[in-house]
């Protein structure tokens, strides 16, 4: 048997068998056993209306295991950002329970607020928010 009818042979042997196996992938539908009625996920936590600085950046938003944490590039100094926090969140009512150089704590009620400023360079801070209930 020469070499041209060998790979004739085995191509009427691979192609029909490849096109059968992609056909039967195709019209496959998997069998239902029971209609999922609800999706168990992260428990979703929605932080009240707190106010960002102006020109603020949203850099990163997660989940803890007590709340929610923000983290926002903003450009003002740590200085500038804590009168802004203090002037927004009591008079919205909440109060501040702890202060420090870069950080800040407040609550109302279960509430709780941290606000954590770190320096980035001469013109820009890194605000961390956490907000826990």
């Amino acid at each position: 048997m020469t070499k041209d009818k060998k790979v004739l042979l085995v191509s009427l042997i691979i192609f029909p068998l490849a096109f059968f196996s992609y056909l039967n992938f195709m019209i496959y539908r998997p069998k239902v056993l029971h209609e999922i009625a609800v999706v168990k996920g992260a428990h979703t936590i929605s932080m009240p209306n707190i106010p960002y600085p102006d020109s603020s950046i949203k850099l990163s938003s997660d989940v803890t295991s007590d709340g929610q944490q923000t983290i926002l590039e903003v450009p003002k100094s740590p200085q500038e950002i804590m009168i802004f926090y203090n002037n927004a969140l009591v008079s919205l009512g909440w109060t501040k329970d702890y202060q420090s150089s870069y950080t800040v704590n407040y609550s109302k009620g279960n509430e709780r607020i941290t606000i954590t400023v770190t320096p980035k360079d001469a013109n820009n801070s890194i605000l961390s928010i956490e907000y826990s209930s």
